[in-house]
């Protein structure tokens, strides 16, 4: 034991900060495929003896950024690596040192800068989410939570790529029954529960073609795709329908977020669409190659439509999202997404979700029996009173 607390202290005392900030350098140009053993041996071979190297690490994505800090053991050795005196070169590439800065310095430089700019629509990942021991989550069955733990999951797995983003028109919509509903319904049920003007563009439930019924149609998988023409409506629609406990069933509700998307897939798409178009109509003239030539260059721009607006079309865009008062919005909807605001769960804490609502919900059964037992004990009550 003595062993172990001895250790655990040595690998403190070498992770603790630079208090001048001296022997720190912050390099760019690192290449992508380097890990924290490799750019160290590379610092000690070509400066000299190092405490320790840093790879800086995307937090959604877990990729390398392309930096990293790397702290010396002399403070010579960091002002020569600073001055260009010594050069660090790692797999051909040149690593390009600079001072290292506070977070005080960083902040009031990001403050100066353009604000960041989500391309991805990745603060529409918490839209519709539900946390356990919320209101939300009050009559939402074992089974409903795991799935939206699952989901979750899956989610942040594919958006890790970065090739991957969230469609702001776009819905999926989990737990669909499985007989006696199709691409009618669907479109009937999201047009009840959308503003009047809304125009949907898609609403069609995915089938398993191999796996047919009785009467030769193929099943239900159980979800469905939903696309609007305005991001606006399709957000409206997200949060009258997500955990509704009056549309299908009390202990299965409806499960809708915003679909993610492939920018390869798209890309596949819209070239079959031309080709298509091309067949039909038989257009060989320089327009249309031009038109071909720039829907390559931007084969998502319906997609990534809310981005492009201009500055009065992206101010109404923000108030429609952010405008909902508290009154407005129902009790069973979730998380609301916010610009700016972007984090994926972790894999530790959807567990701990998981097991407070299971706690949730044998609670809530206790005071359940509890309160029958108490009105069925007045009942028996007031029969015997009424026969005295």
């Amino acid at each position: 034991k003595r062993k172990s607390k001895t250790n655990n202290s040595s690998k403190m005392k070498k992770l603790r900060p630079d208090v001048d900030n001296n022997r720190t350098v912050f390099f760019k140009n690192v290449p992508f495929s380097v890990d924290n053993d490799q750019l160290k041996e590379c610092a000690e071979t070509m400066a000299g003896p190092v405490d320790y190297a840093v790879i800086c690490l995307d937090p959604l994505t877990e990729h390398s950024k392309g930096t990293a800090f790397i702290r010396f053991k002399r403070k010579q050795i960091a002002e020569k690596v600073l001055n260009n005196e010594c050069k660090l070169i790692l797999l051909g590439k040149e690593l390009q040192p600079h001072e290292f800065l506070k977070k005080e310095d960083l902040q009031e430089k990001h403050l100066q800068t353009k604000p960041f700019k989500d391309k991805r629509n990745l603060y529409l990942f918490k839209e519709g989410l539900i946390v356990a021991g919320t209101a939300a989550a009050r009559g939402v069955s074992q089974a409903d939570m795991n799935k939206r733990l699952l989901l979750e999951q899956q989610r942040t797995r594919s958006l890790r790529n970065l090739h991957k983003f969230l469609s702001t028109n776009r819905l999926v919509v989990y737990n669909l029954p499985f007989y006696n509903f199709d691409n009618k319904k669907l479109l009937l049920l999201f047009k009840k529960h959308s503003p009047k003007d809304a125009v949907i563009n898609e609403a069609r439930v995915m089938r398993n073609l191999k796996d047919l019924d009785e009467n030769g149609l193929p099943k239900s998988k159980g979800y469905g795709f939903v696309s609007f023409q305005k991001h606006e409506n399709a957000l409206s629609a997200l949060r009258a329908i997500n955990n509704n406990p009056e549309i299908f069933r009390d202990k299965k509700r409806p499960i809708v977020l915003f679909s993610v998307e492939d920018k390869g897939v798209l890309l596949v798409k819209q070239k079959r669409q031309e080709k298509a178009k091309k067949q039909r109509t038989g257009d060989t003239s320089t327009d249309s190659k031009m038109n071909s030539e720039q829907s390559q260059s931007e084969p998502w721009q319906q997609v990534y439509s809310g981005n492009k607006f201009n500055k009065k079309q992206n101010k109404s865009r923000k108030t429609q999202i952010n405008g909902n008062s508290k009154k407005s919005i129902p009790k069973f909807v979730g998380i609301t997404g916010k610009p700016g605001v972007i984090k994926f769960p972790k894999k530790h804490k959807l567990q701990a979700q998981a097991i407070t609502h299971k706690n949730n919900l044998k609670k809530e059964l206790i005071r359940k029996k509890l309160f029958n037992k108490k009105q069925s004990r007045k009942q028996i009550r007031l029969k015997k009173n009424l026969n005295k």
